[in-house]
């Protein structure tokens, strides 16, 4: 599991996204990423969820849907993990 978070925590650096708390600047920067940061994002959000249990159903659909609200409320949730 420590790997895991490593691993997310080192692609939230990447994209910039990591210590971000305001889901409107998380927002402004999910929308300047490519589509395969994008993807390798969503993928991220997933296997974070799925071992963790941490985001709520609507959020998950909105994460599977691509809505950038959604992404941006699980990526807070992960950065406070990472406080």
């Amino acid at each position: 599991m420590a790997q895991d978070d490593e691993t997310a925590r080192k692609l939230l650096v990447e994209l910039g996204l990591f210590s971000l708390d305001s889901p409107s600047e998380i927002n402004d920067t999910i929308c300047l990423l490519s589509m395969r940061q994008m993807d390798r994002l969503k993928l991220m959000l997933q296997r974070f969820d799925g071992m963790n249990g941490a985001i709520n159903e609507i959020t998950r659909l909105g994460i599977k849907n691509n809505d950038f609200r959604a992404f941006a409320e699980a990526i807070v949730l992960i950065n406070k993990r990472f406080r």
